[in-house]
């Protein structure tokens, strides 16, 4: 037997115990500084002695405080010896790394954008080494969970009398006593397993004689220098938005989901869920720059999360047509780790590295996801499809879905409520003649809605939801849960940083998975702080479904109380409900179907799959569009629509639950002489007050002829679709004459409130009213959100 250097070896070869020690604060900093020394086979090490070629070496890689970030065994493939360009090392093959190593360096090379299978980069004048023994490219996580699968660790062996350790960054070689063992690295989180033209209702007409004027007669009549359309597509970063888009060919049904995203066909005579190219019947809603600002969307952006969470974009569906200011998004601000900002026009945003992305192009790139997932499925373009929304989303989050496939190329169709979508999928040609209630339970967002199926009409009663109410909620309470374990165990607080917090959450979410079919869940989360004196700190502790469900029962009841509300404006009892249809990912939890079970004296029904229904059913309505002999959908107004009187006051025009399509008209008068502009704010919402409503937008009715006030009197026609969304027409009176309007917003809400001489106290009231009705987050894990903002 032979060393590198040719010279016979006696007795058997004992690996050579390398202990590198580098100076990184952390594993953010290690992982965009280290990768650069990696290539798919191994990695170079710096070291002015390095170790002949042909030696094998056991090696652990250390950061700051001495966490252990890559263990495993290799075998020293070439040096570069001092003198040589470039500072002088040894690259190392890997032979073995343990499981969670290889995770992070696949992590690593796919930050890098590391492609086809390779080895350490030879040194001048070296033969480039033979390839690993297994390869560490194919980056995504389900890929990697397989490999991980049947990955042994290294046997343990025999080190030499002392160690070499590489103090990386001092380019110093010295000796060492062993080091303690340590636990190893956490893998990052794995994605969860995968598991006609509606006819038309006849018009409403009603004129209702409004004195909007009040006792502030130029309160209606506000000139407005600048008024910036809202449904004008924003500024994009990542998406090329087509100038027309061709409205031919398929109709898809899309499911763009808070959590997860479903794309299904209608083919062969039924609908069909498409794979994505990890095989997976969904698709993470999840974007992320990586650290190379390489873009990435769905199964890789989510496998990134536990390393890079502040570049990576998850749950946008909750804020997208929000106003940056409202309460609702200073809420939520709160829990994400990504920033978020504001637009030009004042709208909820996100930075993303050094970009500014509108949540419209946020949901744009996913649905650009599934339309190309589409297109290799057809072997053909697509330009059209049928988008699903929660069905308690306001007029302005639909009209940024629809600006959302305009940007990825996509013509919406039809937006359709997602329990309506559900409903197809349970009821379509099955000559049913049934009430149900539709549960839907998903990420991010709750809704309920009670519909009569007949045939293939597709009535709903009613509906209401939650859209701050999902399975995001029941993850922060076994969150803030654990942390609290961590701290009677440990007697310290969690001081972690966000790639920390990142990982309680993710255990904290396979918990919730597993306890859905087990009895108990045994969870391991090593490493998790570190001390003053450098002494690490593992989370550690078992979790059982009778803990689970005292965490999660509050929640439940939450969806139980828009249960009895829907139940109420529907005129029905429990026990009028023949189905309880399940959909989300949440609905799977064994409290949930306990619970309803309980209410409705029947167990909720399996037909349908939790994360496929709403698909299934937008494909299905995709299929029927343009047909005569088709599906009836009625369906309804989830919250009221109103305008905003002088004071601040709400003044209901068409009232939630009220059937669709509808067309509702009022009267107003100008209250100036020769005026010849009136604008009128519209707000949605349940409450007495705008400040506790949503702007909208203002519609400003241009071209009034000059008269004397009073004498010119316009009908404004608030006019809604059979997919909910509002548009704003109006005429003279007098003449019969079309006048020019145009919906459009401008200023905050507050400086809508002061157009309007808003009553302070009762705004205040309003806001206070519209903050409480939001979740309540667990004060533990807030906090932590807070204090880290800004921390690497």
């Amino acid at each position: 037997m032979s060393d590198g250097n040719g010279e016979r070896r006696s007795g058997d070869r004992v690996a050579v115990g390398l202990v590198v020690r580098l100076k990184h604060g952390n594993i953010d900093e290690f992982i965009e500084r280290f990768a650069v020394n990696l290539s798919p086979g191994g990695m170079f090490v710096q070291s002015r002695s390095p170790q002949p070629v042909g030696t094998e070496v056991r090696f652990e890689v250390h950061i700051a405080g001495g966490l252990p970030v890559l263990r495993g065994s290799g075998t020293v493939a070439w040096v570069r010896p001092e003198g040589v360009e470039g500072p002088s090392g040894m690259g190392i093959t890997f032979t073995v790394l343990d499981p969670h190593s290889q995770t992070l360096v696949e992590r690593m090379l796919a930050l890098r954008g590391a492609r086809e299978p390779g080895t350490v980069e030879p040194g001048p004048g070296q033969e480039a080494p033979p390839p690993a023994s297994r390869s560490m490219v194919d980056t995504t996580t389900e890929a990697l969970a397989a490999q991980l699968g049947d990955l042994a660790p290294a046997e343990p062996q025999p080190l030499e009398e002392q160690e070499v350790v590489l103090d990386f960054d001092d380019d110093e070689v010295h000796d060492a006593t062993p080091p303690e063992p340590r636990s190893p690295v956490p893998a990052p989180m794995d994605p969860p397993p995968a598991p006609a033209q509606p006819l038309s209702e006849p018009d409403l007409e009603l004129d209702i004689d409004v004195d909007l004027s009040d006792d502030e007669d130029d309160a209606l009549d506000i000139d407005v220098d600048e008024v910036v359309d809202p449904h004008a597509p924003p500024p994009v970063v990542f998406l090329e938005a087509p100038e027309t888009i061709p409205e031919i060919g398929p109709v898809i049904g899309i499911d763009l989901g808070t959590t997860n995203s479903c794309v299904a066909v209608f083919e062969e005579g039924r609908p069909r869920v498409i794979q994505s190219k990890q095989g997976y019947n969904t698709i993470p809603s999840v974007i992320a720059l990586a650290k190379n600002d390489r873009l990435l969307v769905g199964h890789p952006a989510k496998g990134q999360m536990l390393i890079n969470p502040i570049r990576t974009v998850y749950g946008a569906k909750r804020l997208v047509g929000r106003n940056f200011e409202s309460p609702v998004v200073r809420e939520v601000a709160s829990h994400f780790h990504y920033p978020i900002c504001a637009d030009r026009i004042g709208r909820a945003a996100v930075q993303l590295g050094d970009h500014i992305l509108s949540l419209e192009e946020v949901q744009g790139l996913i649905l650009r996801e599934a339309k190309q997932m589409a297109q290799e499925h057809l072997s053909q373009e697509v330009h059209r499809a049928v988008v699903t929304v929660p069905a308690y989303y306001s007029d302005a989050q639909r009209q940024a879905v629809r600006m959302a496939g305009q940007l990825c190329g996509l013509k919406v169709e039809r937006m359709l409520n997602e329990p309506t979508a559900a409903a197809l999928a349970y009821g379509l040609n099955r000559e049913l003649n049934r009430t149900v209630l539709i549960y839907d339970l998903g990420g991010g967002t709750f809704d309920a809605t009670v519909m009569k199926i007949s045939d293939n009409v597709f009535e709903v009663l009613a509906t209401g939801g939650d859209t701050f109410l999902g399975g995001a909620d029941f993850d922060n309470c076994v969150v803030d849960y654990l942390l609290g374990v961590f701290e009677n165990n440990e007697g310290m607080p969690f001081q972690g940083d966000r790639v920390a917090l990142s990982r309680v959450a993710d255990a904290a979410e396979a918990a919730k998975v597993a306890l859905s079919e087990s009895r108990s869940h045994e969870i391991h989360v090593p490493y998790l702080v570190v001390d003053a004196d450098g002494v690490p700190h593992d989370l550690k502790t078992t979790l059982d479904r009778e803990t689970l469900d005292e965490l999660h029962e509050g929640l439940v009841e939450r969806t139980l109380d828009v249960v009895r509300d829907v139940l109420l404006d529907a005129g029905m009892r429990p026990d009028g409900i023949d189905d309880v249809i399940l959909v989300g990912g949440q609905s799977r939890s064994p409290l949930v179907r306990e619970k309803l079970a309980l209410f409705f004296g029947k167990p909720p029904h399996p037909g349908v799959h939790p994360d496929e229904a709403v698909g299934l059913g937008a494909a299905l309505l995709a299929a029927s569009l343009g047909k005569v002999d088709s599906v009836v959908l009625v369906d309804v107004l989830s919250m009221t629509l109103g305008v905003g009187l002088p004071g601040g006051r709400f003044h209901r025009i068409i009232e939630r639950n009220t059937p669709l399509p509808v067309r509702k008209t009022y009267s107003l008068a100008t209250t100036r002489n020769d005026q010849t502009r009136l604008e009128i704010s519209v707000f949605q919402g349940e409450d007495e007050h705008i400040a506790g409503n949503e702007f909208l937008g203002t519609a400003r009715l241009d071209g009034l002829p000059k008269l004397p006030a009073g004498q010119v009197r316009v009908a404004v026609t608030f006019e809604l679709g059979p997919d909910c969304v509002l548009s704003v027409s109006a005429r003279n009176i007098a003449t019969g004459q079309e006048i020019a309007t145009q919906l459009a917003t401008r200023g905050t809400p507050e400086e809508i409130r002061n157009r309007l001489k808003a009553d302070v106290g009762a705004s205040r009231e309003a806001e206070q009213r519209a903050t409480d009705a939001l979740p309540s987050t667990s004060g533990r894990l807030l906090s932590f959100f807070k204090r880290m903002v800004g921390k690497a």
